[in-house]
């Protein structure tokens, strides 16, 4: 459960949590190997986060299906962020190449 736009301890015991901000973490660790583009749209932006090694590849990919799924089920993160918040108002659009 959310407590004032951050984890309570709760939250911190869910396993998927745990797992996601681990998952989280290790992009972070190795944003030298991530390139992002970002597009302006009319109705929004579109991006393209990709790396040239497969694992980091496939973490990135494993990192959109599981924020995702998070949105899907109104179960932000780091929703104390206005930026994470504004997102669980948009309609996302994925895709995967």
């Amino acid at each position: 459960m959310m407590h004032g736009g951050m984890l309570g301890r709760e939250d911190m015991m869910d396993p998927e949590a745990q797992q996601d901000m681990m998952d989280i973490r290790q992009l972070l660790m190795q944003h030298e190997k991530i390139s992002r583009r970002v597009e302006n749209l009319e109705n929004g932006v579109k991006t393209r986060t990709v790396s040239d090694g497969p694992q980091i590849a496939a973490a990135i990919r494993t990192h959109v299906r599981q924020m995702n799924d998070r949105m899907k089920e109104n179960k932000p993160i780091r929703q104390m962020e206005p930026v994470f918040r504004e997102l669980l108002r948009m309609p996302i659009k994925l895709s995967f190449k």
